[in-house]
């Protein structure tokens, strides 16, 4: 789950909810968007490679173990940020390499500032 939210900047809550049927080879289709909205993103062929295949969620909650490693890890980050500062370390490196910051709020489909 991790990876895949750092590859694609999905919302863990998106990436917990996938199905085999939202998987291709070189694209996702998240459909439990927070915008309720369907939203696509590329994944290269090696994490493809590493998908699980099963049917039905692709991933148990694994909230927990996440959050367990975040504090063996040592890091500290405000309440609320354990699995959202993945999609912000997306973004980072969206930007770092290059990216608009224009187009990246017409992936995420985010509303503009008030």
């Amino acid at each position: 789950m991790v990876k895949l939210c750092l590859a694609t900047g999905a919302r863990w809550s998106e990436v917990e909810e996938l199905t085999q049927s939202q998987v291709s080879p070189n694209r996702i289709t998240f459909t439990c968007t927070k915008s309720k909205k369907s939203s696509s993103a590329p994944i290269s062929p090696e994490l493809y490679a590493q998908w699980p295949r099963k049917r039905g969620r692709l991933f148990g909650d694994c909230y927990r173990a996440f959050e367990i490693a975040v504090s063996r890890a040592g890091l500290e980050l405000p309440p609320g940020q354990n699995t959202h500062v993945l999609r912000h370390t997306f973004a980072s490196h969206f930007m770092m390499n290059g990216g608009n910051i224009l187009v990246l709020r017409r992936y995420w489909a985010t509303p503009p500032s008030q």
